[in-house]
């Protein structure tokens, strides 16, 4: 026997599907866009340091169709737990600048994937030093640890979702 059923019945399981595969397309990608080489866990001041980030998903998924930017970003330790708990990027309130932060993630047909390698990022010049009366600086060292938050923004295709990913350093 056959069991009626209406319209809005069918509407309503589609939504959900629909739903239940853009979520697990968001947590593919995210989970696949991923740190591959870490900055060293000391940075200086006016130091070049570099990482490289890799979408591992950039291959089956026509990702490498839009060209995907990438942005560094300097957070404290307390921000990057609180992220790690959450979902979503856009409560994020940067509080230290990088330069050279940001990169478009370039095709790489031999492993079908995407990455982008940030060569020279520094963090900017800030007074750290008061000069003394004898022309000696008072060198201050600060014992705050903080992360490089990596942030993208992508879509499959034009008019599709977007999907707002990120990865963090060590």
């Amino acid at each position: 026997a056959r069991v009626p059923v209406t319209n809005s019945q069918v509407d309503g399981e589609l939504s959900t599907l629909n739903q239940k595969c853009e979520a697990l397309i968001y947590q593919l990608v995210n989970r696949t866009f991923v740190v591959e080489h870490q900055p060293s866990q000391i940075i200086k001041i006016q130091t070049c340091f570099s990482a490289t980030v890799r979408l591992l998903a950039g291959g089956p998924l026509p990702f490498h169709l839009n060209p995907i930017e990438v942005q560094g970003h300097l957070i404290s330790e307390k921000q990057a737990q609180s992220l790690a708990a959450e979902t979503s990027t856009t409560h994020l309130h940067v509080g230290k600048e990088v330069k050279n932060n940001t990169r478009v993630m370039e095709y790489q047909r031999r492993t079908q994937t995407m990455s982008v390698e940030f060569k020279k990022m520094t963090l900017p010049t800030r007074p750290k030093h008061t000069p003394r009366s004898g022309g000696e600086a008072r060198v201050t060292v600060t014992d705050e640890k903080f992360c490089i938050l990596f942030t993208a923004k992508v879509s499959l295709g034009a008019g599709d979702a977007s999907y707002s990913i990120r990865a963090m350093s060590l």
